[in-house]
């Protein structure tokens, strides 16, 4: 009767998995494709990709889910903010997915598990036939620097968009990657396959302004809102990862927010950005209807 109860528990939360998963792939949309994408040697049975904050290490993850897989269930998106983590091991997790069938685990921030490293040292000894991609900060020691992870870890580091890759979203054109001796041999039949469709020098401020990190560069800077709504994601990055953001985007009008600070002010997400106004609203009105419910922990979190 017990192992019956156990088995039907760890079905529903992997069903509960499957569905964020098919949810999250189906509502990635990509505009621009990251070259790291055809860089990586995806036949390796570990690999890493690190880099800061916001520059879309959650998107690509999702963006190849999407591009190999689709909804087939052999792969499998997983955020370590889900509080199941809190509660069960990646290395128990890993094995229940391989059981089902599971042959690709895509693990966006790895790091927020406390013994990281040697989770994935166990997984990739145990489970052989299991591929794991995994994200993290760009500070992550991997490699030479973790003896847990030498030897059997490739790294790759994901960054901001470059000035062509801002200029695709932007204008919605493909232009390729040029090599230096490319561009000291070819530039003039480069400059002509360009200008008849834009001018560079009218995105460049832009670029320099925001155009460095994805979500900023698809934020329209005339978008009055755009505060409550910057609030919101890192509320969900930090609360609610796995959720799908759709349902808090959709529904961002509905927060009180306090216009930004002036702009001699320096820059503070307390202040300027209305974040701490945003959390009060929602803490002040506890049986109000927001699109989300707030997590546990939350009030304790808030009075720091």
């Amino acid at each position: 009767m017990k192992y019956s109860y156990i088995c039907s528990l760890e079905t529903e939360f992997m069903e509960a998995f499957y569905r964020t998963h098919n949810y999250l792939v189906e509502h990635t949309n990509a505009p621009v494709r990251r070259d790291l994408m055809d860089e990586i040697d995806w036949n390796d049975r570990l690999i890493g990709i690190k880099g800061t904050r916001g520059v879309g290490k959650t998107t690509f993850l999702l963006q190849y889910a999407k591009e190999k897989f689709g909804t087939d269930r052999s792969c499998l998106f997983v955020n370590m903010n889900n509080f199941y983590f809190s509660q069960y091991s990646l290395v128990d997790f890993a094995g229940e997915f391989v059981k089902r069938g599971g042959k690709v685990l895509l693990i966006d921030q790895v790091f927020k598990l406390p013994d990281w490293s040697h989770d994935l040292r166990t997984c990739y000894e145990r489970y052989p036939q299991l591929k794991i991609v995994f994200t993290g900060s760009s500070v992550m020691r991997l490699k030479d620097e973790n003896p847990e992870l030498n030897g059997i870890v490739k790294s790759y580091n994901l960054r901001g968009f470059s000035f062509r890759e801002f200029l695709n979203l932007q204008t919605g054109n493909h232009f390729s990657a040029y090599t230096l001796d490319e561009i000291l041999h070819n530039h003039e039949h480069i400059v002509k396959t360009i200008l008849p469709h834009i001018n560079p020098l009218n995105y460049f401020q832009d670029y320099i302004h925001h155009g460095f990190y994805p979500l900023l560069s698809a934020i329209s800077f005339d978008f009055p809102l755009k505060f409550p709504l910057i609030s919101l994601l890192y509320l969900a990055g930090y609360f609610l990862c796995p959720f799908p953001l759709i349902c808090l985007i959709s529904s961002v009008q509905d927060i009180p927010y306090s216009p930004p600070a002036p702009a001699s002010q320096p820059f503070s997400p307390h202040r300027s950005s209305g974040f701490r106004n945003t959390l009060s609203a929602l803490q002040a009105a506890p049986h109000q209807k927001w699109p989300v419910s707030l997590p546990p922990g939350f009030r304790r979190w808030h009075r720091r």
